[in-house]
């Protein structure tokens, strides 16, 4: 099943995992302010109230980013463009899957918790 364009096999290969990533956050989120597991950005570390929000917030923004995403992959079944290209396209997509959420929860982090 797998496609001979890079985007759609990056963004195979990689969305299950950040879904994954999100669901157990979600499920099992840090209850205490850590440096190893959850959303760990200076500003979520700043108060346990600001953590605990970001936890479940940050998986969710993960889980929908991600899911807003994955059409994406047919976009290499749909175009042809050279292989070194559609291979940072498809990464572009992942880092963009990552990043998003970072940038949506820091500026909620912001407006809640100044």
């Amino acid at each position: 099943m797998f496609s001979d364009n890079p985007i759609f096999t990056i963004i195979l290969l990689t969305n299950p995992i950040l879904i994954l990533v999100g669901l157990v956050q979600l499920k099992y989120p840090p209850k205490e302010i850590n440096s190893i597991y959850g959303y760990r950005t200076a500003r979520a570390k700043r108060s346990q109230e600001a953590w605990d929000y970001a936890q479940p917030a940050g998986a969710k923004a993960l889980i929908k980013t991600t899911l807003i995403f994955t059409p994406m992959m047919f976009l290499g079944q749909l175009i042809k463009i050279p292989f070194v290209l559609a291979v940072f396209v498809g990464l572009t997509f992942v880092l963009l899957e990552a990043f998003i959420p970072m940038i949506l929860m820091e500026r909620d982090l912001k407006e809640k918790f100044g």
